[in-house]
């Protein structure tokens, strides 16, 4: 955690979550320096900001994350934009793009896969061009359908993202 708060409130926040490090009582371009150190060491950062010293860290990294409430400097350098101010809702996020990324995977897999076969069988002349058209158009319909349909079966986070209207706003989307 990196914080611009006093040494006693960041530990007590620390010990409370149980994050195992905390940087307090950084100043902005501090915050942005320690996430270009993690970044040199390969890591990926996201950082949950909301107030007008939290600007130079939400660009510096990764993913920059910040809430409705915040000031504008920290929504308009934010990547993403919580609707609502509910800290938790990061954790859903991640989990939602997490499962998006591994239908995007295996969805892109199945099509190289088929089409592939495709392919090869139409150069060797088991399939006829037409023939061969036919089942690569099937092939991307039916890898559009189950992108479509995959929400019907929705996971219980899905489902308690729609529960309680977490939604996530692009902040560039706003531009």
């Amino acid at each position: 955690m990196i914080t611009g708060d006093r040494q006693a409130p960041a530990l007590a926040f620390v010990e409370t979550l149980g994050i195992d490090a905390v940087h307090y009582e950084q100043q902005p371009q501090d915050k942005a320096d320690i996430i270009a150190a993690l970044k040199q060491q390969g890591r990926r950062v996201a950082y949950i900001g909301d107030g007008v010293n939290d600007g130079p860290a939400l660009m510096a990294a990764d993913v920059g994350i910040s809430m409705p409430r915040a000031a504008d400097i920290a929504r308009a350098t934010a990547d993403i934009v919580l609707l609502e101010d509910r800290l938790d809702s990061v954790a859903t996020m991640l989990t939602i793009s997490r499962e998006a990324m591994g239908l995007i995977h295996s969805n892109f897999k199945i099509a190289v896969g088929v089409n592939s076969a495709i392919l090869g069988a139409a150069a060797f002349g088991r399939l006829s061009p037409l023939t061969a058209a036919t089942l690569h158009n099937g092939t991307t319909i039916a890898v559009l359908l189950r992108a479509l349909l995959s929400g019907r079966g929705r996971s219980p986070v899905i489902e308690k993202v729609s529960r309680d209207s977490v939604a996530l706003e692009h902040s560039r989307a706003q531009e």
